[in-house]
């Protein structure tokens, strides 16, 4: 069972769990839900959620935010998701509260970036 042995760990006077790319999309995918189930049997009240690519074996149908909001209504934890939207997932950062709601983000764009380096990275931010 994969939900047994996760990590979960307390911050910010919450306990977080940790959700990897595809681990999170398999209860959608393939109805496994245990890798939440192990999260909340450890006392998990929030969840981080990290998508780095899109593999070829994700189907184009997706969707980060729809993923976090079931998963926040189904155990009552609050997702904070992030995806790299140029890869073919649907979402991006995203912070859910423990109801399913869709929290209001703040951006802070990274400056001072070495002057090689082309991309405009953000940080998103909310309270939870």
């Amino acid at each position: 069972m994969i939900g047994r042995s996760t990590t979960v760990f307390d911050m910010f006077g919450k306990k977080w769990g940790i959700v990897i790319c595809w681990e999170g999309f398999r209860a959608d995918i393939e109805d496994d839900w245990s890798q939440y189930d192990g999260l909340v049997e450890q006392g998990a009240t929030s969840l981080v959620w990290s998508i780095g690519f899109g593999a070829p074996k994700f189907p184009a149908k997706l969707d980060t935010q729809k993923t976090a909001i079931a998963v926040a209504k189904k155990y009552g934890v609050a997702v904070v998701s992030s995806v790299d939207t140029k890869f073919h997932i649907k979402g991006d950062a995203g912070f859910i509260d423990a109801s399913g709601g869709v929290i209001s983000t703040s951006e802070a764009v990274l400056t001072g970036l070495p002057g090689e380096y082309t991309a405009k990275p953000a940080v998103h931010f909310a309270d939870l």
